[in-house]
């Protein structure tokens, strides 16, 4: 079964969730949760998303996203992969920091947004780190309370305009007190959560727009063995196999470290679909027009080299239990 395509159009939004691998803590400071709020305030002017509510727990985070040029994909390959590498570099560490792709529901916007907005802001009253939402500093909320907070890439006025009664701040912390509604605790409550919220009318016209395998993938919201791994988690798996650090996986050398370099272009375009100009990008020494003979020359050795292949095959099966 193909992995669940990401449904991407003009002004969708969606609620985007991130996990560290075996769930650790993804901000160890009080300096990577502000890195990690620049960063949204750099793709909110890079790609001209809109960023509606974010919480950001110690080992996960949770972002209400809307897409005016429905580049979501793009947006979060920038969020993450450049919040790993700044991570990374601060805690000298050398691997993957999430657990994979980010989750991204797709949301109706009549009827549902404002419930995940409430929802999201709940998220360490639920986790039980706080008693009100208020007392949380690491989220949107005490921003839509007082316009004061409101940082200026954070958009707040179609939450609030929702809101009814003469003072929209006071409505919404009247809303968000009551707790999430339990239509949206089924649905967040569910092992395997949908990759649609919305109406029987909006998912429907959702999945008919997709082929039929593609269609029972998003349904069925298949487990994270299908989804694509993180180009971190394939380049941190294959020097783990060779025994190298990911700074020698990056240099070119002859040897097992040139085998290690070859296999890491390969599996950065076939498991992660990566395109040659971005697989080039990883590699300071090498130009997007070599990674395609890069490539022929890979495959030719999985059809002559059978301990070539077994290498393949070995690092494919780490990367699987890392992204799970």
């Amino acid at each position: 079964m193909p992995r669940p395509l990401r449904i991407e159009y003009e002004h969708a939004w969606y609620h985007v969730m991130n996990r560290g691998a075996h769930r650790q803590t993804i901000f160890t400071s009080n300096s990577h949760r502000d890195l990690f709020l620049s960063l949204l305030e750099e793709v909110t002017s890079q790609y001209q998303v809109e960023i509606h509510a974010y919480c950001l727990m110690d080992n996960h985070y949770h972002l209400l996203i809307r897409t005016p040029l429905a580049n979501l994909s793009r947006c979060m390959r920038h969020l993450n992969g450049v919040y790993v590498q700044h991570y990374n570099r601060s805690t000298k560490s050398d691997g993957p920091l999430f657990r994979g792709r980010y989750k991204a529901i797709l949301v109706e916007e009549d009827g549902y947004v404002l419930s995940v907005s409430r929802y999201i802001h709940l998220n360490p009253v639920s986790a039980k780190i706080c008693h009100k939402p208020n007392q949380y500093k690491w989220s949107s909320y005490i921003a839509y309370l007082n316009k004061e907070n409101m940082p200026s890439w954070l958009h707040s006025s179609y939450i609030l305009n929702q809101m009814m009664g003469d003072d929209p701040r006071k409505s919404y912390l009247q809303f968000v007190s009551q707790g999430v509604d339990q239509i949206t605790q089924d649905f967040y409550d569910k092992k395997q959560k949908g990759s649609i919220m919305g109406s029987d009318d909006f998912i429907t016209k959702h999945l008919n727009g997709l082929s039929e395998q593609y269609r029972c993938a998003v349904a069925t919201d298949v487990n994270r063995t299908k989804i694509l791994p993180t180009p971190d988690i394939i380049m941190h798996c294959t020097a783990m196999h060779f025994s190298i650090t990911t700074k020698e996986l990056m240099k070119s050398q002859w040897g097992k470290k040139n085998t290690a370099r070859l296999i890491t272009i390969y599996l950065l375009r076939s498991l992660a679909h990566i395109p040659h100009s971005e697989i080039a990008s990883y590699f300071g020494n090498l130009k997007s027009t070599s990674i395609g003979s890069l490539l022929l020359r890979c495959k030719k050795l999985a059809q002559l080299d059978p301990v070539f292949i077994q290498h393949i095959d070995q690092i494919s099966l780490l990367i699987k239990h890392t992204a799970c």
